[in-house]
């Protein structure tokens, strides 16, 4: 009994240190986006499933969180204190997306917060159009 119990425990325990694949995937990177829509976004996915968001026409960081869902077929965000100018809806709820929609509109990708974008202010502020795309992808790539 005492066996099965510790065994049950150290189970638990490699269980909760273990990195899921979406995590090794997006967590700890920096990705740019672009859309007609939204224009470009830059976002950084950390690894504990925070997301540091960097808007067109924003002032500083809009902070949420990813996850996947759906066996890792979607990634969705949630941005609480926010409005979606597109959609035309406050934040607070789940917005998900097909993980392969979400890869054709990347433009790059990097390890790390290359923007500081953890910190919660911007560079500067993005023009909704996709001028500033290449820049952006130099400093991502």
């Amino acid at each position: 009994m005492k066996l099965c119990l510790l065994i049950l425990v150290f189970s638990l325990l490699l269980a909760g240190c273990q990195t899921s694949n979406e995590t090794i995937e997006f967590g700890n990177k920096t990705v740019v986006a672009f859309d007609e829509e939204h224009g470009v976004q830059v976002a950084y996915m950390s690894q504990n499933r925070r997301s540091y968001l960097w808007y067109p026409g924003n002032d500083q960081v809009t902070r949420g969180k990813w996850e996947t869902r759906k066996i890792g077929s979607e990634i969705c965000f949630k941005y609480s204190n926010a409005y979606n100018p597109v959609t035309k809806k406050s934040g607070g709820f789940w917005s998900c997306l097909v993980r392969s929609a979400f890869k054709r509109k990347l433009h790059a990708s990097c390890v790390g917060d290359p923007f500081g974008l953890e910190s919660g202010k911007i560079p500067f502020v993005l023009e909704k159009g996709r001028v500033q795309l290449g820049q952006l992808k130099k400093t991502c790539s």
